[in-house]
Order: C-alpha cells, then structure tokens, then sequence
C-alpha cells in the first residue's frame, strides 16, 4: 500500500510540473487557437462598442440638445460673455500655472469661422503635444498600450479629424485651451471649472493625472490580460492537497471573472473630473444674481444629462470588454476540446 501511494504521489508531482510547465501540451494548443479566439471576442466587443455609439448619438445627444435649448433660452450670448469673463477672473485671474505654464486661451466656433478654428486647434495641437511627447516618454508608451488594447477590443486607432474636434466643447490641459460649439454653448462654465483645476494645485490636477494613468496603462493591463490569459479551471479534483497556484494565475482569475467591473473603475478618475466640474459650475450659476431662476435650474439638468453621456459610454466599455472575454473563452474551449478530439 505504501509503495501504491508513493507511486501515486509521483505522478501527482509529474502531472502539477507538466500543468505549470510554460511549453506543455496544453499552452500549445490554447496558443495555436488563441488568435481566432481574440478574433471572435475584438469582433463581438466591436458590434457592441459601434451599437452603443450609435444608440448614444441617436437617443441621448438629441436629449441633450434638446436640453441645451431649452437652458439656452432663459439668457443672451452678451450675458454668457459677461459671466465668462467674470469666472475667469475669480478661477484664473492672471495666474500662469499648470501643465504648460501659459495664459487661458478660448475658440468659439460658429458656421463663420469654423475653418479659421480648426486652423487654430491644429497649430496649437501640433506646437504644444509634440512638445509634450517629446519631455513624456511614459506618455508615448501609454499610446501603443492604448492603441493595442483597442485592437484586442476591435477598436481599430485613428486620428480624430480637427473639423470634428471643431464641434466638441472641451478643455485641453496640454495647450490650456478651451473650445466651444456654438450648438452647446451653454456648457462654457463647465469647461471653465476643469481649465481651473489646471492652475489651483497639485491636488485638484489629481484627478487628471489618474486619469491619464488609468486610460493609457491600468486600462489596456486589464484588458491584455484578460483577452490573453486562457481561461481559468476552478475544479480542484485533481490538485494535491496543500498545493497553491502563482499569484499571477490568481490574478488572472481575479480580472478575468470581474473585467466588467474592473474596466468600469477606470472610468472613476474621468467620471470624477465631470462631477467636479459641473458641481462647481452649477454653484456659481447659482450663486449669480444676474440671471434668471429658470437658467438655473435648466443649466443644473444640461449637465446632468451631459454626465449621463459619461456613464453611459463607460458601461459601454465595460460591456464591450465583458463580453468579448467571454466570446474569446467560449471560442478557445471549444476549438481545444475539437483538437483534443483529433488527437
């Protein structure tokens, strides 16, 4: 009986060296099936990732127009202006902190000058972020990171044309500008409040600089992971007792079976930012005797519809990336277990 025992022992050793062993049968052939695995699960995530967009522009933008409208109403552009140049005033005054030390710059762009614009964000683009990348070697990093977790998502990278970026309402630290489109004008307050978390400190550029860190390297680690590492066995029947498995597979397992969530918390920094933003912004409208309650209480539901656009494509993201993992785990099981049949 002891010999029976000790013979089983033995190839209960050889087996856990073969399962941990990098180059054995198994990783070969979950190797060879991977590519058509990830094929699978980028072409599901880009389904739902092109679906949701679609679903967005279609149903919440026009929400948000309509919004924007409806605030819009209740004050003039001259009083905009007025309340503008005021809250520069108080936020930045003449300070010349932040990323790259330089004075508050705006474009507002309207169906008469929008060439003029975009000739504008292009040269400031080009002077500023090529100045950025060159002193930010982490951040040139971050990018193929990005744009290869993108692909694993079925995201294919592409350069955001400047007569598009014309038509969006935002603030870039990099070359402290901000820009707005005549159709949303009335988001000005709130692209205000994040070019002033660029010149109070280092603590309220925090949220930024997690940003950064969270979108060009914690979000693609997640998703490289998840997509690459195969998928994870709980049985336990055949593990000789007292054995534990590397931390890595542990932490395999972990962000396989919560990529969802995990990709969601991303987002936190970014969502952040926004609540911040808009929350700083409403209490300035608020606090502002020279426009009407109705512009309040309207511009206070502009920007929840607005953070609402946020949360929204965070959920896509989250979705995307849970279902493509398991697209990609189904397709790899299934193509295993047909060679193991041939075999």
């Amino acid at each position: 009986m002891e010999r029976i025992n000790a013979k089983n022992s033995r190839i209960l050793q050889t087996n856990s060296a073969e399962k941990n062993s990098f180059l054995n049968t198994e990783n070969i052939k979950y190797a060879a099936v991977l590519p058509v695995g990830i094929t699978a699960g980028s072409g599901c995530a880009y389904l739902i990732d092109q679906g949701a967009s679609r679903l967005i522009n279609d149903c919440l933008f026009p929400y948000l127009q309509k919004k924007h409208d409806e605030t819009i109403k209740f004050i003039s552009t001259k009083k905009i202006e007025e309340l503008v140049n005021k809250k520069v005033k108080e936020t930045i005054g003449d300070r010349k902190r932040g990323t790259i030390p330089r004075y508050l710059t705006f474009s507002y762009v309207k169906p008469g000058n929008q060439e003029q614009m975009e000739t504008l964000l292009e040269r400031l683009t080009f002077e500023n972020w090529g100045a950025y990348r060159k002193k930010n070697p982490l951040y040139r990093l971050g990018i193929r990171l990005q744009d290869y977790s993108g692909f694993l998502m079925g995201r294919i990278p592409k350069k955001i044309p400047f007569a598009d970026l014309t038509e969006k309402c935002f603030y870039d630290p990099i070359i402290n500008h901000i820009n707005i489109f005549h159709k949303f004008e009335g988001s000005v307050f709130h692209e205000i409040e994040h070019a002033g978390d660029n010149y109070r400190g280092v603590i309220s550029r925090l949220p930024f600089k997690l940003r950064m860190v969270s979108e060009l390297f914690v979000l693609p680690a997640l998703i490289t992971t998840a997509m690459i590492s195969a998928k994870v066995n709980n049985k336990t029947i055949d593990k000789p007792p007292k054995e534990k498995e590397p931390t890595y597979k542990n932490l395999c397992r972990f962000t396989k079976n919560h990529i969802g969530a995990l990709v969601f918390a991303t987002f936190i920094p970014r969502l952040a930012e926004e609540v911040s933003a808009s929350g700083r912004a409403i209490r300035f409208i608020n606090k502002s005797v020279e426009v009407s309650k109705d512009f309040k209480q309207k511009h206070a539901k502009f920007l929840q519809v607005a953070f609402a656009s946020y949360l929204a494509f965070a959920a896509a993201t989250a979705i995307a990336a849970k279902t493509a993992v398991m697209i990609k785990d189904e397709t790899t099981e299934f193509l295993n277990k047909k060679l193991s049949l041939k075999s």
